[in-house]
């Protein structure tokens, strides 16, 4: 299939270089142009509007115009009409500058053949096509970077601004020719300004894109949220020619997906909080249930008990001088009875607990009066005291019998622990309860018995033992639950030391150490 002939207008006033170039035409390629040649500007221009021409060949030099003007003046009314300049000047930098104006290209009068003169006509064609697509893919660039929400700005290597979309130039409220040629130290705080040539830095010398969401603090006040991204810039070589930045505010998003956390953690709270309500009830219902137990065992074997101590007693006076046999039986159904009846005891001490005798009392004389109590059980395991006594003048508010009743029990327990000798360290401080540092345990008040910033007296007990396994550890406040061998443990000493600690208002912890051992802590308002 021909391809159609090309229409061709030629300004040009010397009838002879008017002939040479329609034979020219005519040799380079029969019958593939429709030539339309005009003597002046003015009537070749007036051919633009009667046909639609795909090549000009331009002299300069002509009756009503002359020289660049008469470049300049064809290129305000082709549009996309490629242009050949014609000219009888051999010069390489006038061809140069005419080329740079907006010529296609330039060639000097009876220098060109036919083949010189086609491949001339066709690079023409294609560049203009070329620089018609380059200029609609720049100006969709445009038009879409101006119309993008996010600020967009682009720097050289030296730091300086060669490009900013309108909103850049908003944030900044200056116009785009305030900006280019300028670094970030003419628009923002020193401090500020170097952190983001350090950015683009990075970007240059790590070759990676930079994409977080930055904390900003405008003169204005508050706090805005700002999401960066900033990235290479590479020219058609594949050259590092300097740096991209785009930015825009997540402030509100941010505050959402803040809100969103705060939700799920409140939600998550909740939850935790209906668990530990639900736990507190079972235990209580379990209580309650013991407390039952209790009032049926105070009456059906406390009293049986009691005659069977009776009986004990009788029987010991009567083989005082017996063999030791009989007398060894007979220690160990005392220890059995005394045994039980300690049992019967503390299920009362856990079902009804009684009034609370409180007065100011020394924690220090009280814990000194406790050791004197456990002095057999520490004299007969080796093990050594250390106090780490506070320095407190004023007393505590607490039932020195059910204090004294609890330390008793914690300080048995470490000694039990140390079979093999051991340190029992008691120490003693006053501090302020932190933000996190309560749980509220299954079955326990103390969760909501403190709040952040409360004043405490600690009481901490500190043994040197094996400590006790994970497993076990979250259940030794469970009535009747012991890790002790059996019949060397009621499995409710633990249970009762919370109750009496948490009915003053307080709270018990119990955690292993992480150099061994076991270490309980109790705290106490003040």
């Amino acid at each position: 299939m021909e391809s159609k002939p090309l229409n061709v207008l030629h300004i040009e006033d010397d009838p002879e270089q008017q002939l040479v170039l329609r034979v020219l035409l005519d040799a380079a390629k029969p019958g593939g142009f429709r030539l339309v040649q005009a003597g002046t500007l003015e009537r070749g221009l007036a051919c633009l509007d009667q046909l639609a021409f795909d090549l000009l060949i331009l002299d300069l030099h002509l009756p009503d115009s002359d020289g660049e003007v008469t470049l300049q003046t064809a290129l305000a009314r082709v549009g996309k009409v490629p242009i050949i300049v014609l000219s009888g000047n051999d010069s390489d930098e006038l061809a140069t500058r005419f080329v740079q104006a907006g010529a296609q290209d330039f060639l000097v009068k009876g220098h060109f053949n036919p083949r010189l003169l086609l491949r001339s006509i066709h690079y023409a064609i294609e560049r203009k096509r070329a620089q018609e697509s380059l200029r609609e893919s720049e100006a969709f660039y445009h038009s879409l970077v101006e119309s993008l929400p996010p600020s967009i700005m682009r720097k050289d290597l030296e730091g300086r601004f060669t490009f900013a979309n309108r909103n850049f130039c908003a944030a900044l409220g200056r116009p785009l020719h305030e900006i280019v040629g300028r670094t970030d130290f003419d628009f923002f705080p020193r401090e500020l300004a170097q952190k983001y040539v350090d950015d683009d830095r990075r970007v240059v010398a790590t070759r990676a894109t930079i994409e977080v969401v930055e904390e900003h603090v405008p003169a204005t006040g508050g706090t805005r949220y700002v999401h960066v991204i900033k990235s290479l810039i590479h020219d058609a070589a594949g050259q590092i020619i300097g740096t991209q930045g785009i930015f825009w505010d997540v402030t509100d998003t941010k505050r959402a997906e803040q809100r969103v956390t705060k939700a799920n953690e409140d939600l998550r709270k909740s939850n935790s909080d209906l668990q530990q309500a639900q736990a507190s009830l079972i235990e209580a219902e379990r209580l309650q249930t013991v407390g039952l137990l209790a009032a049926g065992v105070a009456h059906e074997v406390k009293n049986p008990l009691a005659i069977i101590q009776m009986g004990l007693d009788y029987l010991t006076r009567q083989f005082s001088a017996g063999d030791a046999a009989t007398r060894g039986v007979l220690e160990d159904m005392t220890d059995a009875v005394r045994r039980s009846d300690a049992i019967v005891r503390d299920l009362l001490n856990l079902s009804k607990p009684g009034a609370l005798a409180l007065q100011l009392e020394n924690p220090h004389a009280v814990i000194e009066g406790v050791l004197a109590l456990v002095r057999h059980e520490i004299t007969q395991r080796g093990v050594s005291v250390v106090r780490e006594f506070c320095d407190r003048g004023a007393g505590v508010l607490f039932d020195r019998a059910k204090i004294t009743q609890v330390l008793v029990n914690l300080c048995t327990n470490a000694c039990h622990a140390m079979n093999d000798g051991g340190i029992l360290t008691i120490r003693t401080r006053e501090r302020a309860i932190t933000p996190d540092e309560f749980q509220r345990s299954a079955g326990s008040r103390q969760g909501i018995l403190f709040h952040p910033g409360d004043s405490v007296f600690e009481v901490e007990i500190d043994d040197t033992g094996p400590g006790i396994s994970d497993q076990h550890l979250d259940k030794l406040f469970v009535p009747f639950f012991t890790t002790k061998p059996a019949g060397a443990g009621t499995g409710l000493g633990l249970t009762v030391a919370r109750n009496i600690i948490e009915s003053h208002g307080g709270a018990i912890r119990l955690r292993n150490r992480p150099e061994g051992g076991l270490r309980v802590t109790l705290h106490f308002k003040i």
